[in-house]
């Protein structure tokens, strides 16, 4: 059992030591290859996260508005900012976003079911919002930053 197995930490720094000196042979491909394929995923399931985040929580703003809260609000800006972070590190897993938002809408409209308590038939069952007005305020009727 190599250290990979018994202390990650020990490990990637053996790594992070043998790249910096140019020691090809003292690096363990096959690991590294997995956890760098492994940060891309994380990168990817992070905006995945953050744009279901945010359509629970514009979906709640437009079914809810006697409701809307600084909290919303908050929580909005925050998934906006975490994948404007994420797409300003790798540019290129902006192209993914579409995709994430047509595959988490279903779990958001789920979400917003189950936190308001409102009817499933109040929420269309395909997203009702752009791409820019997930990350965005752009296009709302009523700009989130403002009241």
């Amino acid at each position: 059992m190599g250290r990979y197995d018994t202390d990650f930490a020990v490990w990637a720094y053996e790594q992070v030591s043998a790249l910096r000196r140019g020691d090809l042979a003292g690096l363990d491909a096959e690991h590294l290859a997995e956890e760098v394929e492994g940060l891309v995923k994380a990168d990817r399931r992070a905006i995945a996260s953050q744009i279901e985040r945010i359509l629970l929580h514009l979906l709640k703003w437009r079914y809810q508005p006697a409701l809307r809260s600084i909290g919303w609000r908050r929580s909005i800006a925050q998934g906006r900012n975490e994948i404007a972070t994420l797409i300003e590190d790798s540019p290129s897993l902006a192209g993914m976003l579409p995709e994430a938002m047509a595959r988490r809408y279903r779990a958001a409209r789920a979400g917003a079911i189950l936190e308001t308590g409102l009817p499933g038939t109040l929420f269309p069952k395909e997203c009702p919002f752009a791409l820019d007005e997930v990350l965005h305020d752009a296009g709302l009727g009523e700009t989130i930053g403002e009241e």
